[in-house]
């Protein structure tokens, strides 16, 4: 059965609509902060892809219904979705895209030619995400409050052993490498590793 993919604008209760905890972090761009991306499950329920920020707003404040764009799809649709918005916001919310890519291919099981199709990125974009999902939480979360570069994200996240990725990056942060530098500081076999 193929789902609907009609569009529909729709006034929805924001309580009724579900966020997977580990997608839908993206940060509102201007001019799409006022509406909210679901698609809906065949069972009725609503799965959030875009403007939890605004739902979460219309709780606080009591507002009983958003302005949302509808579509009728599945799970994988939702992922489909989450993974589009990554790559399209790679720089705003650099964790958030890691986050969907690791999901869609940990989680759901998605393969590479589907994450590069669906993100309509290079394999090399996708294996970057991965590698960054798979390193330290430390890693992560200095990636997602801005103190790390997705290029430093990468290189750190290459290391084996998350101590030696938070040792290296106590390093990095004491010296202020580029990524360059610290690509060159990796290779040369620094002694953070020992």
């Amino acid at each position: 059965m193929v789902a609907d993919r009609k569009l529909r604008m729709e006034w929805i209760d924001p309580k009724v609509i579900n966020w997977d905890p580990e997608l839908n972090t993206f940060k509102p761009e201007h001019g799409y902060d006022d509406v909210v991306d679901v698609i809906q499950l065949p069972d009725g329920t609503y799965e959030g892809t875009f403007g939890k920020m605004v739902c979460e707003e219309a709780i606080n404040l009591r507002t009983p219904q958003v302005q949302c764009l509808v579509r009728q799809g599945t799970h994988v649709d939702v992922v489909f979705a989450n993974l589009s918005t990554a790559a399209q916001q790679p720089l705003s919310d650099p964790l958030a895209t890691v986050e969907a890519v690791g999901h869609a291919y940990w989680v759901m099981r998605f393969n590479f030619e589907e994450i590069m199709a669906s993100t309509k990125r290079s394999q090399r974009w996708v294996e970057d995400k991965l590698v960054i999902y798979d390193a330290s939480p430390a890693v992560k979360e200095f990636l997602g409050d801005g103190t790390l570069r997705i290029g430093h994200a990468v290189l750190l996240g290459n290391i084996e052993g998350w101590g030696a990725q938070e040792k290296m990056f106590h390093r990095l942060r004491t010296y202020g490498w580029t990524v360059k530098q610290l690509e060159e500081e990796i290779r040369g076999g620094s002694d953070a590793f020992f």
